[in-house]
């Protein structure tokens, strides 16, 4: 049986032999997560700012239940960071922001292995 292994420094995260049967699932759930055009779109326009959902359907021009399912999905994964303003009326709004500058998926000798690069630019809103 092959074990997760995972190499930390400050602002990367890589992950290899994906293929222990126990966390099988949750490894195939974040593959195809990222391999969606739909969330790489969403992960690279929150790289720079945050945006609250809103905006993001703007740009992207994405169903509202298609963002908030990649969000909620992302988020799941902890790859976002979450902010929240209350305005004058009292109505919450959220801003989300990317946590990932750039991964690489690789498939070698019957193994896939997930490099990911953590975005070091901290939320500004």
């Amino acid at each position: 049986m092959t074990k997760k292994l995972f190499l930390k420094d400050h602002s990367r995260i890589s992950v290899h032999n994906l293929t222990n049967k126990c966390e099988e699932s949750t490894d195939e759930t974040l593959i195809k997560l990222l391999t969606e055009k739909s969330t790489r779109k969403i992960i690279s326009l929150l790289q720079d700012i945050p945006k609250s959902p809103s905006e993001m359907i703007q740009k992207c021009n994405f169903s509202i239940n298609l963002l908030h399912s990649r969000i909620d999905a992302l988020d799941n994964f902890h790859l976002l960071y979450v902010s929240e303003e209350i305005d004058k009326n009292g109505k919450r709004k959220f801003y989300y922001q990317s946590k990932i500058k750039s991964f690489n998926l690789r498939f070698v000798d019957g193994k896939t292995h997930l490099e990911m690069i953590y975005n070091r630019t901290l939320p500004k809103k």
